[in-house]
């Protein structure tokens, strides 16, 4: 499980540090083993922290040091890597064919990421031969064309020296044969050593390509809440903010002042299958939105004493986007909160656990459904355990609360 927040200020001088935080202690209980940061500097462009220790994360927001009037925030607690600083989010996806680079963070687990990931090695080799042979190969420039090959070929051995420095003479040597070398798919970021990486980074990747206008539909499977930025690979400031979900939980809130997305807490539960972009160049931030389903990754997993039989969803094609999106928030921009009674707050506190059971109970039945990832279905029946006492005692205070109110203005016994 993990914990997504995103703020950004509408007035450009009010930083947004102290809400973070403050969020972050609300919803805590969704991950505290890994943490990054995506705030934005006062020269408009994005820095990054990682961290996995809750002190530093919180060092790192402090108004103090790093003010800033919009940050992406994520918190996790780890279950497909283990919790090293290279495998928290925001996620970085870039490509020297993209337009833009993408810091994504995920909610969720995917159930197809190794699948997704020989598709996408399988894509990039496609999309950058295409490039090299459609239009790099008619350069008349050969030394220009040799440094973009060494972009996306691997080269022969006999291109490097004993001490693997690279050898450009001897690479323009063999000219128009470096265009029959392998050519290079996609490194994931996340990924170690052992093969092992970051699942988030299949739904990020294939979000990526869908925002770059190279795919028109996402091939990641299971539960998903997402919010990422758009980012201008030259200036290295944000231009578009994305975000979506499925099964797993993300609120929208927006006044005059601000507009903060987070996996709990204030502002309503936006639309699922849908993905909403916001355009941060334009002073009146637009929403606009676009159907995109994220499919589960199972569908009713029928259990026996030997076997788990995953059992898909025939696949549909995505309809043609519509927009806008008459997303209610958007059509009450600038309305005041009214103060909850506690029979809300009660009312709201049902909603979000069954909001978070449900997200805890997805990722366990797709750990269970791999069949290889038991030992962490273990722990999560551990964890689904603790968060129901959780849920039960923060829901009793807020009963507390409900029946002194009634014998207050005597409507109690």
């Amino acid at each position: 499980m993990c914990g997504i927040i995103f703020a950004k200020s509408l007035n450009n001088n009010i930083p947004v540090n102290r809400y973070v935080i403050e969020q972050f202690e609300d919803q805590r209980s969704r991950g505290t083993e890994g943490f990054g940061i995506a705030l934005l500097k006062k020269d408009g462009t994005i820095e990054r922290f990682k961290s996995t220790d809750e002190i530093n994360f919180l060092i790192d927001l402090q108004p103090k040091l790093n003010a800033s009037t919009m940050i992406l925030a994520h918190h996790r607690q780890p279950t497909s890597t283990p919790n090293y600083s290279g495998q928290t989010h925001p996620i970085l996806v870039t490509h020297e064919l993209f337009k833009r680079d993408y810091l994504i963070t995920h909610n969720g687990m995917i159930g197809n990421s190794n699948e997704r990931k020989t598709e996408h090695d399988k894509f990039f080799q496609e999309l950058a031969d295409e490039w090299l042979n459609t239009t790099v190969k008619t350069w008349t420039d050969k030394e220009k064309q040799m440094k973009e090959l060494m972009k996306y070929k691997l080269f022969p051995k006999e291109c490097f020296d004993d001490e693997e420095n690279f050898l450009f003479d001897k690479a323009m040597e063999l000219g128009d044969k470096i265009f029959e070398q392998e050519t290079i798919g996609y490194h994931y970021q996340t990924e170690l050593d052992s093969g092992k990486f970051n699942d988030s980074e299949a739904l990020a990747i294939d979000l990526a390509c869908y925002m770059e206008g190279l795919t028109d539909k996402i091939e990641a499977k299971g539960g998903a809440a997402f919010v990422g930025l758009a980012i201008n690979k030259d200036t290295d400031k944000p231009e578009k903010l994305f975000f979506g979900r499925n099964s797993n939980p993300l609120r929208l809130s927006r006044d005059s002042n601000h507009i903060s997305i987070s996996s709990e807490g204030k502002g309503e539960p936006i639309d699922t299958d849908k993905i909403f972009v916001i355009d941060l160049l334009n002073q009146k931030y637009p929403q606009i939105s676009f159907d995109l389903e994220i499919k589960p990754y199972y569908t009713t997993p029928t259990y026996n004493s030997k076997a788990v039989t995953v059992t898909e969803n025939t696949p549909t094609h995505l309809e043609t986007p519509t927009l806008p999106s008459t997303n209610p928030i958007i059509e009450t921009l600038g309305q005041e909160d009214e103060e909850n009674t506690s029979t809300d707050r009660l009312n709201q506190a049902f909603l979000d656990a069954e909001q978070e059971l449900e997200d805890e109970l997805t990722e366990f039945i797709d750990l269970v459904a791999k069949g290889t990832e038991l030992a962490e279905a273990q722990k999560k029946i551990t964890t689904i355990t603790e968060l129901m006492y959780t849920w039960l005692e923060d829901i009793q205070k807020i009963q507390d609360e409900e029946e002194y109110e009634l014998m207050a203005e005597g409507r109690g016994y």
